[in-house]
């Protein structure tokens, strides 16, 4: 009985090395993807949002965008369903709207390209909304934004989104959904502007918060780091820039002890499986040694580039209701 203990236990370590060693294969890959984009960074970026009035502010022009990107989500399903012959149904759309608030997700990542607009020189002193030419980092706007969808979810009012979802082909599009659901919503008719001494001072915020253009890499990382925590239920351990170095130079040169003082997992690799991710790794290495097109220096031109606010022409007030929100980048 104990041999048949000991084959069995024996067994089971050689059937859970290979998916040992692809999530290795994988957090190494995550790691260098890392560096590859100059970034180290412990968790996923932490920005306060703005008070609580400038949440309310923007709020109906949060709806607008966030009921128009859950329109052309469902309708992406409703579409297939033309093709599978098998009809969405309630949990179908609550699954396609469950991370919609949620930047750091494949179907939130709409919030990125929202800023705060303002221009008025008059009363009402309103915010606005309107969306960037490409997806930023996600700083103090972007947790406004998280902030203002979540409340607008939660609206007395959007009880009819999931139900006004299964019958999209009663609306024209993407704009008179949103219409029909933000704008006769308290949401919407109980919005205020703000004093001229306070939107003085949330303007002067706002221009603080300087939109920075996130490179692709970076943001799939947040992607996954983010998929990880709530998904699996678990944090992914992002070293520091100092440690990553450390890593790829011991991988170089075969130190398995070196790599290991950072990161003791990597013991239990065999040597066959140490020796396929450093192969691995010696053709990341071999690559990132030519310079891209974009810069003479490796450099993603787009990286840390600075974006002007975008102010709107209409005292604030451009909620999305002059936007196409059928876009294919939407």
């Amino acid at each position: 009985m104990d041999r048949i203990k000991v084959e069995m236990k024996s067994k089971q370590t050689r059937e859970g090395r290979p998916m040992r060693f692809i999530k290795l294969c994988i957090f190494f890959a995550v790691t260098l993807l890392f560096s590859a984009a100059g970034v180290a960074k412990k968790e996923k970026p932490p920005h306060a949002p703005f008070p609580k009035d400038v949440v309310n502010a923007i709020s109906c022009g949060v709806c607008n965008f966030m009921v128009g990107k859950a329109y052309g989500d469902v309708q992406l399903l409703v579409n297939a369903s033309v093709q599978t012959r098998v009809r969405v149904n309630e949990d179908d759309v609550l699954t396609a709207i469950e991370d919609l608030c949620n930047p750091f997700s494949d179907v939130g990542q709409w919030i990125r390209q929202i800023t705060i607009t303002h221009e008025s020189d008059t009363a009402p002193f309103l915010l606005g909304v309107s969306r960037l030419p490409a997806y930023a980092k996600c700083k103090r706007v972007c947790s406004t934004v998280v902030e203002a969808c979540e409340a607008v979810m939660d609206h007395e009012n959007m009880d009819q989104l999931s139900p006004r979802l299964l019958r999209l082909n009663e609306y024209a599009g993407a704009e008179a959904f949103a219409n029909a659901l933000c704008l006769p919503s308290s949401i919407c008719t109980e919005r205020q502007g703000l004093s001229a001494a306070r939107y003085e001072e949330v303007r002067n915020m706002i221009d603080e918060d300087t939109v920075e253009e996130i490179d692709p890499k970076e943001m799939e990382i947040e992607r996954m780091m983010d998929h990880m925590e709530r998904k699996e239920n678990r944090r992914q351990t992002i070293f520091s820039r100092d440690e990553i170095t450390s890593m790829q130079k011991a991988f170089l040169r075969g130190d398995k002890e070196a790599v290991a003082q950072v990161d003791p997992s990597i013991m239990d690799l065999s040597d066959e499986e140490f020796s396929a991710l450093q192969s691995m790794i010696r053709g990341r290495a071999m690559g990132q040694e030519q310079p891209e097109e974009n810069g003479d220096d490796g450099e993603w031109k787009g990286r840390n580039k600075n974006y002007p606010m975008y102010h709107s022409a209409d005292n604030g007030n451009d909620d999305g209701e002059n936007l196409n929100l059928e876009d294919e980048d939407f």
